[in-house]
């Protein structure tokens, strides 16, 4: 197959799976890549057969940003799309883009063309309270001027011919705000007869994400109080991580925070925990907490967003409350033990991720 992959993604767990899907298909099949970004741009060259760069221009502030997106943004998504559209490709796979969301070339490819959009979450900022100062004055200025974004991301979803949510979660996410229908795949997740475990506990709690509001480091901190005076927070700095540091210091609790974008670095600091804590505020699916489940972590997580999807309750491990008290009891209870038993539900396997795809690509395209 000759497949064309469009992006504008920067490090994360959406770049990550256009890797994995690439290398898996690579072997057997011509992939073009096209990007308008140089994230992970040497390893993307090396494994497509050609890469296609169509580098936006540095923004200094918020008005040269709002140019990008009205004006500089759909030019190059027109010139991506000219390419594909007289290029014969068999299948298009087109990702999300960090600025506008739902790419404008959704808007500009031939329907004639077989096209997925993998589509993770809307442009949570005009849905949700996405940081601790959400309602600050600078804050609300700036999505005032950016609310045009908003339409623009519905607009082009509106226009994607075929999507793939990550969960249902995120299905119904997506029929909600854009009035879409989709097919779910959970990526990298396949689901597996249940193996019994066995693990000493070694009363270490691991979380992995940003120091950001969305991924619940907070409500962490809160259940942990008078618990466990430490946790190793796996990501990366933000504006918001005053605030969870000051979260920290009113539960007397430590973090250790590693900042490595190393995968495998990640994969060896798995090992070292037994308890893993997903608390991630409406995760579209959670790609770390899929990797916890894989390196066999006892998962504890809040039950909203696409978390339990992942976290099988009673099995894999535990879905927590809201209410602050009633979770921090119940990991008391899990925390004493000295041995932790439960079941691996699920592993990582990206080629089941391309067998789904495939399989809904021939579904609709069989005649």
């Amino acid at each position: 197959m000759k497949i064309a992959i469009v992006h504008n993604l920067y490090d994360g767990g959406a770049l990550n799976l256009l890797i994995s899907i690439t290398k898996s298909l690579i072997s057997s099949n011509k992939i073009d890549i096209f990007s308008l970004n140089n994230s992970k741009i040497d390893l993307l060259r090396k494994i497509s057969t050609n890469y296609f760069s169509y580098k936006l221009s540095t923004t200094n502030n918020i008005f040269s940003h709002l140019y990008q997106v009205f004006s500089e943004l759909p030019q190059l998504n027109k010139k991506i799309a000219q390419k594909i559209n007289t290029n014969n490709y068999d299948l298009i796979l087109i990702f999300p883009c960090i600025l506008t969301q739902s790419p404008y070339i959704l808007q500009y490819l031939s329907k004639d063309l077989k096209t997925f959009y993998l589509f993770t979450e809307p442009k949570r900022e005009f849905y949700e309270i996405t940081s601790f100062d959400y309602y600050s004055i600078k804050r609300f200025l700036s999505r005032i001027l950016r609310l045009p974004i908003k339409f623009i991301d519905i607009k082009n979803c509106r226009s994607a011919q075929n999507i793939i949510s990550l969960s249902y979660y995120e299905q119904n996410i997506l029929h909600k705000v854009y009035k879409k229908s989709s097919y779910v795949i959970h990526p990298f997740l396949s689901e597996i007869s249940p193996i019994k475990i066995k693990k000493i506990n070694n009363h270490k709690f691991l979380s992995v994400g940003a120091l950001s509001k969305i991924k619940g480091h907070d409500f962490s901190l809160k259940i942990l109080k008078n618990l466990s005076n430490k946790i190793t927070i796996l990501g990366r700095e933000t504006k918001d991580t005053g605030h969870i540091f000051r979260y920290a210091k009113q539960n007397s609790i430590k973090i250790n925070l590693i900042k490595t974008e190393n995968d495998d670095k990640k994969n060896l600091l798995f090992k070292k925990f037994s308890l893993y804590l997903a608390n991630q505020e409406n995760e579209p699916f959670g790609i770390s907490t899929l990797e916890a489940a894989d390196s066999d972590c006892y998962l504890c997580g809040r039950n909203i967003g696409g978390t339990s999807e992942i976290i099988k309750h009673g099995l894999n491990g535990i879905l927590l409350p809201e209410d602050i008290n009633i979770s921090n009891k119940i990991l008391k209870t899990i925390e004493k033990n000295k041995y932790l038993n439960f079941y691996k539900t699920c592993k990582i396997d990206v080629s089941d991720t391309i067998s789904k795809i495939l399989k809904i690509y021939n579904y609709i395209y069989a005649n």
